[in-house]
């Protein structure tokens, strides 16, 4: 297992600001004579173990492949990638010379969701301290794409480092210096709000403290053991205090709709009672912004292929679709989870969640009224323990749309007892079953 480097690359631009965590992964930069950034991942992983097993993914239609200036939006994969590739630019000593790189790459239109990102690239006294990093990606092509992009468009020291997949981080350990800053940006909610900066977040008033403008580049300290939970510990220039967590975009994830115009975007709040997280629809400028599930666990989401429409549920709430272009143009569909889209984009597939109320049958809905129909329903009592499923499976899609295939968990009678079956259903598209397969979970 090792980390290469491959050069030639060039690339791109950021719609947002997601922070990949690279903290000490790098190591020195060979500048002050320390390790370089190959020879310190390569570290890490000798000492710290190797890579979760993933797939290769499969080679792409020369029609989805990037063009010269992206989009660099990869097709999703169903599957865990054996290894992540990294489109580096470059790394400064000062962080706000990173934030003008930072800039400048920003301005350009062919980023992927997410990017630019600054991170620690090594020791508090290393000369290249802060890295750049302009994309991240399970196939190859599209980092190579992008950094041939970035070359061309003046970027020269950029190149594509890889490294073994773990936890979807480049680091392939947890982060090795941990009492390192990372670093973050102010997330206000409405562009041009300003958040305050609280001395003392126990007993300051909200409208107390010094004011961080929106996308304002800041230091994010670890939690120190006086820190109270929810609040983040950060330094914006000479200034120190204390943000919500929800309003630090520090570690989060991305999910680009096709095309990279917008993204569903995932805010960590933090794991006291448990995980919670605040799910944003975002566009590519952070500019719109549109709150889809405050402090919920989970959203199930599903982008149409043409990156138009936006099906999601949380928790306990019905299904919403959005169009994505037209403000105020949300529906409610009912009662739904696990949204997927035909290949066309032209049905919407969703599960009934299988309730007291509900079947758990496999709907669908198509435009223009979106009236939800019944597709299938399978005999037996759904249950979905959290420990098993915690939803009813999405609907995929296969063979170019020809056949669907979904799960369902059954509570089963067996020995004087109750067991678990989950049934693997495949049907066609009008709803008549092709196949059904049992295995037994629990006695």
């Amino acid at each position: 297992m090792r980390l290469s480097v491959h050069g030639g690359v060039s690339g791109t631009a950021g719609l947002f600001v997601l922070l990949v965590s690279l903290a000490g992964c790098f190591g020195q930069s060979s500048r002050d004579g320390g390790e370089t950034p190959q020879q310190a991942a390569r570290r890490i992983v000798r000492d710290d173990g190797g890579a979760l097993l993933g797939v290769e993914p499969p080679p792409l239609p020369a029609a989805e492949s990037p063009g010269e200036k992206g989009p660099f939006v990869e097709p999703p994969l169903l599957e865990r990638p054996a290894r992540l590739y990294h489109v580096v630019v470059d790394c400064r000593a000062r962080l706000d010379g990173a934030a003008v790189l930072l800039g400048k790459l920003a301005a350009l239109q062919f980023m992927p969701v997410g990017y630019p990102a600054v991170d620690q690239a090594g020791q508090p006294d290393a000369a290249c301290r802060w890295w750049l990093l302009a994309g991240k990606f399970a196939r190859r092509s599209y980092a190579e794409g992008l950094a041939r992009a970035l070359r061309a468009a003046g970027f020269a020291a950029t190149r594509v480092v890889s490294a073994p997949y773990r936890h979807d981080r480049f680091c392939p350990s947890s982060n090795p210096h941990p009492s390192l800053p990372a670093v973050g940006r102010v997330f206000a909610g409405m562009p041009g709000l300003a958040v305050p900066l609280l001395r003392e977040p126990r007993s300051d008033a909200p409208g107390t403290g010094q004011q961080l403008a929106d996308g304002t580049l800041l230091l994010v300290h670890r939690r120190g053991d006086d820190t109270p939970g929810g609040w983040l510990r950060v330094q914006a220039g000479s200034a120190q205090g204390f943000l919500p967590a929800g309003r630090v975009l520090q570690g989060h994830n991305v999910y680009p709709a096709p095309g990279g115009k917008w993204a569903v975007m995932g805010i960590a709040l933090g794991c006291a009672d448990a995980c919670r997280w605040d799910y944003w629809l975002v566009d590519r400028k952070l500019q719109k912004r549109q709150l889809l599930g405050p402090a919920v666990d989970r959203l199930q989401h599903a982008f149409s292929p043409n990156g138009r429409w936006l099906a999601y549920s949380t928790p306990g709430r019905p299904l919403r679709l959005l169009e994505l272009d037209r403000a105020g143009s949300g529906r409610q569909l009912g009662a739904g989870v696990s949204p997927s889209w035909s290949p066309a984009g032209d049905r919407l597939y969703f599960r009934r969640p299988g309730n007291k109320k509900w079947r758990d049958q496999v709907v669908f809905a198509s435009p223009p009224r979106w009236q939800v129909q019944t597709l299938f329903d399978f005999r037996g009592r759904p249950f979905y323990p959290r420990g098993l499923s915690a939803y009813p499976p999405a609907v995929d899609v296969l063979s170019g749309g020809t056949r669907l295939y979904t799960m369902f968990y059954r509570l089963v009678k067996r020995d004087g007892g109750q067991g678990v079956n989950r049934w693997k259903v495949v049907l066609t598209p009008d709803g008549k079953l092709v196949s059904k397969k049992a295995e037994q979970l629990t006695e």
